[in-house]
């Protein structure tokens, strides 16, 4: 079994990596330059706007599970039954 120190840097890794793609820091960067922001406003914007993006994704993340849920007991209800009724017949 995985422990759970090891999902925790798992999940920092991928995040690290995710972070570093330009389309994620680019646009505030810009955005900041033509707004003229000190570099303490534009961490504080980074920071507002790292943590909405972290929240949405794990929000999406178990609403996403929820569905799969859903669906997994819905469908071997479905499939529990036409099995029982293929072998009635």
């Amino acid at each position: 079994m995985i422990s759970l120190g090891a999902l925790l840097l798992a999940a920092a890794l991928v995040g690290a990596l995710h972070m570093s793609a330009p389309d994620h820091w680019v646009t505030l960067i810009l955005l900041g330059r033509a707004a003229n922001w000190s570099r303490s406003r534009l961490l504080g914007v980074g920071i507002f706007t790292a943590a909405g993006h972290v929240a949405l994704s794990v929000l999406l993340g178990f609403l996403i599970a929820l569905l799969g849920l859903v669906v997994s007991r819905t469908l071997s209800t479905l499939l529990t039954d036409a099995v029982g009724i293929a072998m009635a017949t």
